[in-house]
């Protein structure tokens, strides 16, 4: 297993619902004690799901626990198997996640989640999921790692 930088893992901004760095939202970094971890599980199941079946190249559609306007545009199999394809192709087929932050929008409308993946190919890459106050996903990413939310 090659363990490097993924420079050459192109933004893959997989269906997302919501514009996030970059459109004047601010977001604070949650102090780990304060992280709520049924949204942290929700989180991580919901990625680990969609990047599992991914393997298998099944590209499962979401319900209630996404919004419509995500499930709009994740419940569309040819965009999902592109991404999968892309995914596979830049930093090779996912293996794992492991928590690295939550960070929480000013004002609260969004909570970011932040996983290190481990990939076959290139580690880490970050897995991004974002749930709404409601707790439904609004946003998922597949992209460099970076420290800092880019």
């Amino acid at each position: 297993m090659r363990t490097a930088r993924p420079t050459r893992l192109a933004l893959l901004p997989l269906l997302v619902a919501l514009p996030l760095a970059g459109c004047g939202t601010r977001y604070d970094r949650v102090p780990a004690d304060q992280v709520d971890p049924a949204r942290r599980t929700t989180a991580e199941e919901l990625a680990t799901r969609i990047l599992t079946a991914w393997n298998k190249h099944e590209y499962p559609f979401l319900g209630a626990e996404a919004t419509a306007e995500f499930r709009r545009a994740h419940n569309n199999a040819a965009a999902q198997k592109a991404a999968a394809a892309n995914i596979e192709k830049r930093a090779g087929r996912f293996q794992s996640l492991a928590f690295a932050e939550e960070l929480r929008s000013r004002p609260p409308q969004h909570d970011v989640f932040r996983f290190k993946g481990t990939f076959s190919d290139v580690s880490p890459v970050e897995v991004r999921v974002v749930l709404d106050p409601e707790g439904k996903v609004s946003g998922f990413w597949v992209r460099p790692w970076h420290d800092e939310l880019r």
